[in-house]
């Protein structure tokens, strides 16, 4: 492992991807929320500050923070767990997609290899080629857009797609005034806080304390977190899969009415009334009490 010392650093965006990722593979786990950043909203934000950067208008930009949880799989491969910092990074790999597919488009394909080769993919090995491994629900669109299949692109509304086409789109605008590697330069003098942990810094919490600012998570979300973040890797999405999702599809996605089922499940355990405030708390408290049972 790396990062040992569990020490933040400032790191450029692609400085992140090339040099302090070398055998490293980012996973957006299951239970993560959605890919929501939407192309005119946050995308754009991201988009715009490039482009304050390559107008020359700052020289530096600080985009966020990054959380991942590392682990060792073998001596030459790790597995970067994403806590807080998912949609961003998302849009990060989309970007230089969009740069990829545009270098190919005016044939430079030597340029879109080594781009691929530097940024994208670990090179060396079979297995976690791919340097970012998208959420569950959007890896069959993501997968794709990395290989190049659009025709067979079936869900045209996704999130991943459309900000795909928008960065595309974007990019190739910004190509009259500039070139490539004026862009790629700029994109690098954007940074993020990296902050790796270990398990004994409790990621749960740090999840739980992240996601207290903004968008509120329900206690559905919540109860997600909890059951499938101690779970390791590949084993994450099949019980994912087999559970999770099947716990969605006999009750409702709507993490709203997710939270109002576990709310009657906690009552009926307990036999006793759980307030909606505190239905994360109780499910807690009853696991505890009989999770060895």
């Amino acid at each position: 492992m790396i990062a040992q010392e569990n020490t933040p650093a400032r790191v450029g965006l692609l400085e992140l991807l090339r040099d302090g990722s070398q055998g490293a593979q980012f996973v957006v786990p299951a239970y993560q929320r959605n890919y929501t950043w939407k192309a005119n909203k946050e995308v754009k934000q991201l988009l715009d500050d490039i482009k304050v950067v390559l107008k020359g208008e700052c020289t530096k930009h600080f985009i966020g923070i990054l959380i991942y949880l590392e682990r060792s799989l073998n001596i030459y491969q790790r597995e970067r767990s994403i806590i807080d910092g998912q949609q961003r990074l998302t849009t990060i790999f989309l970007i230089l997609y969009a740069v990829k597919e545009i270098l190919l488009s005016h044939e430079m394909n030597e340029e879109a290899t080594l781009l691929e080769n530097q940024y994208l993919v670990n090179q060396h090995v079979k297995t976690n080629k791919h340097k970012l491994k998208p959420l569950v629900s959007d890896d069959a669109v993501y997968q794709h857009i990395v290989n190049r299949d659009f025709d067979n692109i079936l869900d045209k509304t996704s999130n991943v797609f459309l900000n795909f086409i928008y960065i595309k789109k974007t990019i190739e605008d910004l190509l009259v005034d500039f070139n490539i590697d004026e862009f790629l330069d700029a994109m690098n003098k954007l940074y993020l806080v990296c902050v790796p942990i270990g398990k004994d810094d409790y990621p749960q919490k740090i999840f739980e304390s992240i996601n207290a600012t903004g968008a509120k998570l329900t206690a559905s979300d919540l109860i997600r977190n909890y059951m499938l973040m101690p779970i390791d890797g590949e084993q994450q999405d099949i019980y994912y899969e087999r559970y999770w999702k099947t716990i969605e599809k006999l009750v409702d996605s709507d993490p709203k009415k997710l939270e109002s089922f576990f709310r009657f499940f906690i009552m009926a355990k307990k036999l006793t009334v759980v307030n909606i405030n505190v239905v994360y708390k109780s499910f807690i408290s009853w696991y505890s009490e009989n999770k060895n049972l």
